[in-house]
């Protein structure tokens, strides 16, 4: 599908012309510049993709649950079936690393908000981990008292809030500080210098060398405290997160589920006061009643932070919804915060299969990702037997659109510029269609440009424990030549 999206040559040149001359680069042409090469990068995607090779094989990692990239892009981490966490390196895919402590699967992994060699996860057995990329270590862990959903580190790096059962956390993990390489040689022995140490609270817990000064890891006071219980146990909250200014903390407790109706979540956007490290519950930012949402994959900040996306219902009816993107910010032009910017209708097919909805780096793109499951006959035959143009197409040689790619133009206008395929697989025996990639999360990558970061690629993670990468071709095409 041909992008929508407009030629960027101008900007390129103006660009290219000031950098000849020395001039200096203002923020609204670095801006602009990013949004043209991102809407040439995501144009210019592989259609095939290709699958990473993992440390296992795929049966024995079994699924792929959630992705995140490092601030830089450099590197990206999943979670999967076999207890493990994975590092790759961005683009080549190759993994660096396998991290394992988890006793059950990992549900999410953050990176932190500035180091890209500090990540954490979360599993279904109670606890949290804090990695290190550059020895592959736990630095720190902490036990909490029911399943651990999602989790999510503040911007300033030094507070991780965690979803737990019915309950949301602020885990005061450590602190990262820096050392001049004189002043932490004359503080530590050089024997423990490059090793991991657990010690008791208001001790160093890690010294590690970052480039030419050392990272240290501290801690002080409490480790985890309470900040938000639902009236009912039997409701637990499915995702926590920070907004990108760290003023704002959103919540995703889970609604009383009936019959007829699909999963979903009430999000609450709290105000989050760093000082006393504590949340307003009493007057929420915005409510968002219900939507369709499994965990932090579902709903997404823009980068910006001025945006949120959701999947929900329609207003005139509460069985059929859309994507909606609702402003977070009061405008100029008269547009309040809560009040819904874009609208992307859904069907029923693609309502049952959402799981995944994501902003690119600029925030002019949204995914969505979707994994084709609906227990409806009717609802399958509109995703397998008819193609875009309305004509039947062979089940056993067909594909299906298992990414959307939508840009978010001005004037509240969207246009879908991009689709991904997987291949469909017929049963002969039952003589029912499915998906081969059944997705459970999808992201944009974080690529670095000569003008800042852009979505120069996407990758997903699958039901039975694949990743799949969709680039650049010039990426692509180099991975083939190795």
């Amino acid at each position: 599908m041909t992008s929508e999206c407009p030629s960027g040559g101008s900007v390129f040149r103006i660009y290219a012309e000031k950098r000849e001359r020395g001039e200096r680069i203002s923020h609204k042409l670095r801006k602009e510049l990013n949004y043209r090469l991102e809407c040439e990068y995501i144009r210019l995607f592989s259609r095939e993709g290709r699958y990473l090779e993992l440390d296992r094989s795929v049966s024995l990692v079994k699924s792929t649950i959630s992705i995140a990239f490092s601030h830089d892009g450099r590197y990206f981490a999943s979670t999967h079936g076999d207890h493990s966490v994975k590092v790759f390196e961005w683009p080549s895919g190759k993994q660096i690393a396998t991290l394992e402590k988890h006793r059950r699967t990992p549900w999410t992994v953050k990176f932190h908000p500035f180091k890209r060699h500090i990540l954490a996860s979360g599993c279904i057995g109670n606890e949290c981990c804090v990695w290190d990329l550059r020895d592959g270590s736990c630095v720190r862990s902490q036990k909490f008292p029911a399943s651990i959903s999602c989790l999510s580190f503040h911007p300033n790096g030094e507070l991780i809030a965690v979803s737990s059962g019915s309950c949301v956390f602020l885990w005061r993990y450590g602190v990262l500080r820096k050392y001049s390489l004189r002043k932490s040689q004359q503080r530590y022995n050089s024997s423990n210098t490059f090793r991991s140490l657990f010690q008791p609270l208001n001790t160093k817990v890690r010294v590690c060398r970052d480039d030419e000064d050392f990272s240290v890891l501290e801690s002080s006071g409490e480790e985890s405290y309470e900040i938000l219980r639902t009236p009912m146990p039997t409701l637990p909250y499915h995702m926590v997160q920070f907004h990108p200014s760290g003023q704002f903390l959103l919540t995703g407790e889970k609604n009383r589920s009936s019959a007829e109706l699909q999963f979903s979540l009430r999000f609450v956007l709290h105000r989050f006061d760093l000082e006393e490290q504590t949340i307003s519950s009493s007057s929420p930012v915005l409510i968002i009643p219900r939507a369709i949402a499994y965990n932090d994959a579902g709903v997404d900040f823009s980068p910006c932070g001025k945006m949120i996306v959701a999947c929900v219902p329609e207003e005139d009816n509460r069985m059929s919804f859309r994507i909606a993107i609702f402003s977070l910010v009061n405008s100029a032009d008269g547009v309040l915060m809560g009040d819904m910017l874009y609208s992307i209708p859904l069907d029923s097919a693609h309502l049952w299969a959402l799981t995944n909805l994501k902003f690119s780096s600029s925030g002019s793109h949204l995914l969505a990702g979707f994994s084709f499951r609906s227990p409806s006959v009717t609802d399958m035959a509109k995703i397998f037997l008819w193609d875009s143009h309305g004509e039947f197409f062979n089940l056993e040689t067909g594909k299906a659109d298992v990414i959307e790619i939508h840009h978010l133009h001005s004037k509240n206008r969207t246009s879908l510029v991009q689709t991904l395929q997987s291949d469909v697989i017929y049963d002969r025996i039952n003589y029912t269609p499915s998906v081969e990639d059944e997705i459970n999360v999808a992201v944009f990558s974080s690529g670095r440009t000569i003008s800042g970061v852009v979505a120069d690629g996407l990758i997903y993670g699958t039901q039975k424990g694949r990743i799949r990468l969709f680039q650049l071709n010039k990426w692509a095409e180099m991975e083939e030549a190795r």
